[in-house]
């Protein structure tokens, strides 16, 4: 290793801020089930559809970041460090989750033989796939890119290599991410994991041409977002995930050129940022819970109440990390993430 791969800093500003604003897209659109939105259907389907797929932004800056640190890479000491800082507060924090899923509040959506199966099996099933909450498909899908890794890099040893990142978009659009499935999620999301390694690789080049073009941007964006609007139902779609693919590169360019002036904003959270993944739905679950008993039933949803609650939630969670972190001191990495 030279002395230069060795003074390359490892935090980034503007992609640790970003990741700040990441997992605000994530915590957002789970705080869209705390309303009740018959009220006002359109308003819902435009909120649900803004903030749906904010994975893809943890998957671009994973990606980025994996491939800005890839000189001083060694497959054994990387694996040991993903399986104690993802893995291991992954099982921990799913305890909880996983007892309630098998006992009072059993999770809709899964084949109707799954609690037919031992107890273990279960257990087990709801770990590979993170069906027992919400965003815990992620984990799962995200260990895939670990496990793979040491492929990934030999495969992308060359610039040439990265017009491979063409037809993976292709096969990832025309693949469905998979319900409960880290295989097919993997697939799916393997061409915004190369976008990041293909911005870090030729990082000069790509953010000369980012700030050139930065302002269509938004507009590809913008214009991506109304043809799923007008033309295809759901959020999870591929125009979602090109219009979250998009929005990625803008968020990347527009934190660059911030540098430390996002640091007011977005530092702490994006510090924070695992331990708020792994614990912001229990947070809002909770708070779901306690809004119903006080008010008596399902508030109707709007743009403020969802800003109160998205702030409320991401506020609280950060509590509640800061807290295990006081608490466990070091050790915290290994309960959640940070």
């Amino acid at each position: 290793m030279t002395p230069a791969v060795r003074a390359r800093p490892s935090r980034l500003p503007h992609l640790h801020n970003f990741r700040g604003l990441a997992i605000i897209f994530i915590v957002a659109t789970h705080c869209v089930s705390v309303f009740d939105w018959s009220d006002s259907p359109v308003l819902r389907d435009v909120l649900g559809r803004v903030f749906a797929n904010g994975t893809i932004f943890f998957l671009f800056i994973a990606g980025y970041l994996f491939h800005y640190l890839s000189p001083g890479f060694r497959t054994v000491p990387y694996w040991k460090k993903k399986a104690l800082n993802v893995v291991l507060p992954y099982c921990i924090v799913s305890v909880p989750a996983i007892i309630l899923s098998m006992t009072l509040m059993k999770r809709e959506g899964l084949d109707p033989s799954f609690y037919q199966q031992p107890k273990w099996q279960q257990v087990l099933e709801f770990l590979v796939t993170g069906s027992h909450m919400a965003p815990f498909w992620y984990i799962p899908t995200i260990i895939i890119f670990y496990a793979v890794a040491p492929i990934l890099l030999r495969i992308f040893s060359s610039d040439r290599a990265y017009w491979l990142l063409i037809p993976i978009f292709v096969v990832g659009l025309s693949v469905s991410r998979g319900e409960n499935n880290p295989i097919l999620a993997f697939v799916h999301f393997l061409s915004i994991w190369v976008l990041g390694m293909s911005c870090s690789n030729f990082r000069e080049r790509a953010d000369d041409l980012l700030n050139r073009w930065f302002w269509l941007l938004p507009v590809a964006v913008i214009a991506l977002f109304l043809i799923a609007f007008y033309t295809t139902p759901g959020t999870h779609t591929w125009y979602s995930d090109l219009q979250k693919a998009f929005l990625s590169l803008f968020f990347y360019t527009l934190f660059n050129r911030l540098g430390t002036r996002a640091d007011r904003w977005f530092a702490l959270i994006g510090s924070l940022s695992f331990g708020l993944f792994f614990l912001h739905s229990y947070v809002i679950s909770t708070g779901k819970i306690m809004l119903e008993f006080v008010v008596g039933y399902q508030p109707a949803g709007g743009i403020l109440s969802l800003t109160i609650a998205a702030i409320a939630a991401v506020g609280l969670t950060m509590l509640a990390v800061q807290a295990v972190k006081r608490l466990a001191g070091k050790r915290s990495r290994y309960l959640i993430g940070v």
